[in-house]
This record gives C-alpha cells, sequence and structure tokens, in this order.
C-alpha cells in the first residue's frame, strides 16, 4: 500500500507540474515579432520530449530525500530510546547485584559473630560494634561511585572484623596508595568480594597460611590482588561464587573496557587479580 501511495504521489505531482509547465509557456502562446517590414507572429513554444517523464523523476527524488531525511531523524530517535533503555536496564541490573552482595555479607559476618558467641568471647560486642560501622557505610552509600579512599577504609573495617575470629597474623596486608589516587572514585563494594572470598572458602585461621592482600598503584592504574591457600573441604552451600560472579558482571557493566580480573588455582592457592586501568 505504501510503495502503491508512492507511485500514484509521484505520477500526480509530476503529471502537474507538467501541466503547469505547460500553462505557463501557453498563456501567451502567440507573440508578435516586429520584422521589416511586416509583422509575423512567433511559433508556438512547446516542452522537449520526455518533460513529463522528467517532471515525475524530479518529484520522485524530491519524495526520496524527505524520506531519507525522516528516517534519519527516526533513526536517531529510535537510537536514543535504545540507549536510554540500555543504560536503565544495565542500572536495574546493578541495583540487583549490588543487593546480593549485601545479604552475602550479611551471612558470612552474622556467622562470624554468631561463633564468638558460642565461645562467649569478649569480643563479640566489640564485632557487633564493627559491623554496624560496615552496614552504616553499606546502607548509607548511596551514590553510583566512592572515592578510592572510602572503600579502602570500609576494606580495612571488614579485615579488623575478622580478627575478632581469627588470629593474629592470618592476614598480611601492604596497601600502598598515593593521596591522589585515594581522591579518585570508584564503585563501590568491588575491593570486598577478593577478601570476603578468601575469609569464607580457604585456610584463615592459621598463622602459616595467611591471606596476602596487595593494593597498589601505578600511573594511575590500580592494581589488586588477594591470595588465600585452599581448603581440603571448601563449603559447598549456595553461596559458594555469588560474590565473584557479581564482581565479574559489575565489572563488565561499569569498566568494560578498563578492566582485568584474572581468578585462578595454583599449588594449592587461590589467586584474585584485578587491574583497573582508569578510575
Amino acid at each position: 500500500m505504501y510503495i502503491f501511495f508512492a507511485l500514484a504521489l509521484v505520477i500526480i505531482l509530476g503529471w502537474l507540474q507538467f501541466e503547469a509547465q505547460e500553462w505557463k509557456i501557453n498563456s501567451d502562446p502567440y507573440t508578435t515579432v516586429a520584422v521589416k517590414p511586416n509583422s509575423v507572429k512567433a511559433v508556438r513554444l512547446q516542452q522537449p520530449g520526455g518533460a513529463i517523464i522528467y517532471a515525475m523523476l524530479k518529484e520522485a527524488v524530491y519524495l526520496l530525500l524527505g524520506l531519507g531525511y525522516a528516517y534519519m531523524l527516526d533513526s536517531i530517535k529510535k537510537d536514543k530510546k535504545a540507549k536510554a533503555l540500555e543504560n536503565a536496564n544495565m542500572q536495574a541490573e546493578l541495583k540487583i547485584l549490588r543487593y546480593q552482595i549485601n545479604p552475602h555479607f550479611l551471612f558470612n559476618t552474622i556467622n562470624n559473630i554468631y561463633y564468638l558467641a558460642l565461645i562467649q568471647s569478649e569480643k563479640t560486642a566489640d564485632a557487633l560494634l564493627q559491623l554496624s560501622k560496615i552496614l552504616r557505610y553499606i546502607l548509607n552509600e548511596k551514590e553510583a561511585t566512592v572515592s578510592l579512599g572510602q572503600e579502602v577504609e570500609y576494606l580495612e573495617q571488614y579485615i579488623q572484623l575478622q580478627l575478632f575470629r581469627f588470629p593474629e597474623g592470618c592476614i598480611r596486608k601492604n596497601i600502598s596508595l598515593d593521596y591522589k589516587i585515594r581522591q579518585r572514585t570508584i564503585a563501590p563494594l568491588l575491593l570486598i568480594t577478593f577478601v570476603e572470598n578468601a575469609f569464607k572458602h580457604g585456610v584463615s585461621d592459621r598463622a602459616d597460611t595467611p591471606i596476602l592482600i596487595s593494593l597498589s598503584n601505578e600511573n594511575g592504574s590500580l592494581y589488586y590482588e588477594v591470595v588465600n591457600q585452599i581448603g581440603d573441604k571448601l563449603s559447598k552451600d549456595s553461596t559458594m561464587g555469588i560474590g565473584l560472579a557479581n564482581l565479574k558482571r559489575r565489572l563488565e557493566l561499569l569498566y568494560p573496557s578498563s578492566h582485568h580480573l584474572e581468578l585462578m588455582e595454583k599449588e594449592g592457592h587461590f589467586i584474585a587479580k584485578l587491574h583497573l586501568s582508569s578510575l
């Protein structure tokens, strides 16, 4: 139907243009030309052969140009809508992933405090206080990004909370970040996953098998590495791998072309490495 009406429109407009030109030419078809000593009438003017076809082709060109312009505008609008929808979907997925991280963290931490309560440790109250500080950071931080300094502070609070349960020396950390990079922003709750996974699934209750944590920067890039010894019997509960899977997906959404994530097992150790080339 569209093609039929488009062709009909071209034919009608071309014919009208041809007739208008014909009328203009022949509105005064005979003109007197003075030729001494007599006056003769000029010959009747006529349009060249194929003029009506030329008029129709010209109208077709105008129509195609108009259609092209309309298609371009429509394409731009659709592209904007698609990008807006993609961004909305990404933000929704990020929120879901973030909400999944928090219960995972709470489950592990409450287990640790439960253990302290079972052995009637004097550290139980301090552990609950430390947990409240961590929850304040999680619940109050609604922004899409936080400063790297805030994220590192949260990481150290989490480590301190774990030390209520595990002995001194079970963690060896080397956090070496200059002042400038600490002011840069990062997505919240990215750094915690490696350490959380190391405590949950690694051997972290002996000083001779410490968890090694390294965080440094070089030329504006962030280098993060956590190494832990793999236990003989890993927990096979339903939370196994949720944290790392969520971290991987968040990195794909937030830092699609500026991150390198490496997870591997080597000589009885689990090694997690993250390189962020731009913050």
